[in-house]
């Protein structure tokens, strides 16, 4: 179970935090193929001393076991032994596509699998997702510049990276400065602010572990995580209002240029637009059990604009059903009733409106009752 915040910005960019509720960590019980499988790749320092716990004089103690262990606790089946110290990079990446390769022919699902590679173990990680090039198996890169590791791997593969890839570096670790961020927008990146360098990934700090573990469950994990995902390319003026869709599959986004955006919530990527003039705020039915035309499963979709009117669309054809005139200034917010009977509209006039929706995919002309309802002096 989760819950999303949205924030709202300048430049037509949105930010979406995604809140998993906490919950208690869980024991692996199964190595069934439904288990979500966690292969961790430690970094060079392990390998080099051949030690679970091996020590830099600048960032302490690497915490193999208990970054290992701390994953088993969240319920991953993991795998993350020590290499052998004369293991090359080329090397491991191939040994790691051979493993994931039996992991799916056993039948595992390809995106019940993530490899969490560290400094070291994400370049191996990401040479490897060159070769697997399965789209569906996730990445998770912890240490490393993404956009430059990238060019790198181009430059000597003479191909990009396959699956799904999180990067999550530290900003006071100059190793991975400056790194200007990822082109590719099925890449996702987190930089931290821990001040501890490098050394971030030597223990299992939650606030690289959280994204990380919901990464890997698609972000419906049973702990508490927070992940920030930019949306772009759908706005070119400022965003003015934001909403999910009553199952949290799509999100809708306004902006006041006349654009309202409909957003896949799963793949980050805009499905439709809807044009009209000066969006401020949107809003979705909420009662999926309304018997209205086209299978109407609560996803009707309501806008308000700066000139007053609100306009209603069908979100699944971006057909415009029925546009709303009655206040006098512009719409600054809409909302339903749980039922979904009543759509309330604020505005600038000082006024809030009900407006009665019958059951049916339009607002009937001679049935739609517009309730101005007073009391705000101003």
């Amino acid at each position: 179970m989760h819950r999303r915040k949205v924030t709202r910005v300048a430049g037509g960019t949105l930010i979406v935090v995604a809140l998993l509720l906490a919950g208690p960590a869980l024991a692996v019980t199964s190595d069934a193929p439904s288990s979500h499988h966690l292969i961790y790749l430690h970094g060079r320092i392990v390998q080099e001393q051949q030690s679970a716990r091996p020590r830099n004089p600048q960032h302490g103690y690497y915490e193999l076991d208990k970054i290992v262990d701390g994953f088993r606790k969240r319920g991953f089946v993991v795998s993350g032994g020590i290499r052998p110290k004369s293991a090359t990079v080329s090397g491991s990446a191939d040994r790691l596509v051979q493993q994931v390769r039996r992991l799916v022919a056993s039948g595992v699902p390809a995106d019940h699998v993530t490899v969490v590679g560290a400094s070291m173990g994400a370049g191996i990680a990401l040479l490897a997702s060159a070769r697997l090039q399965d789209p569906n198996v996730r990445f998770a890169l912890l240490g490393a510049c993404l956009s430059g590791s990238v060019r790198d791997l181009v430059a000597s593969e003479g191909k990009g990276p396959g699956g799904r890839l999180l990067s999550i570096r530290e900003a006071s670790d100059e190793s991975t400065e400056p790194c200007p961020p990822s082109k590719n927008d099925r890449d996702r990146e987190i930089v931290l602010h821990t001040g501890l360098g490098h050394g971030f990934l030597y223990q299992p700090l939650p606030e690289w572990v959280d994204p990380v573990v919901a990464w890997a469950e698609g972000a419906a994990g049973p702990d508490a995580a927070a992940a920030e995902v930019v949306l772009e390319g759908g706005h070119a003026a400022q965003v003015e209002g934001v909403a999910f869709s009553r199952d949290g599959r799509w999100l809708a986004s306004a902006d006041n240029g006349g654009r309202v955006v409909l957003w896949d919530v799963s793949t980050r990527r805009p499905l439709r637009s809807f044009e009209g003039r000066n969006f401020t705020e949107v809003a979705f039915t909420p009662d999926a059990k309304l018997p209205v035309a086209a299978g109407d499963d609560g996803r009707r979709l309501v806008s308000g604009c700066r000139d007053g009117t609100i306009k209603i669309w069908d979100a699944a054809t971006g057909d415009l059903l029925r546009t709303l005139t009655g206040h006098l200034k512009k719409v600054s917010d809409v909302a339903f009733s749980p039922d979904g009977r009543w759509l309330a509209s604020a505005s600038s006039d000082l006024t809030v409106r009900l407006w009665r929706i019958e059951r049916t995919a339009t607002i009937q002309p001679g049935q739609s009752a517009i309730t101005p309802v007073r009391g705000h002096p101003g």
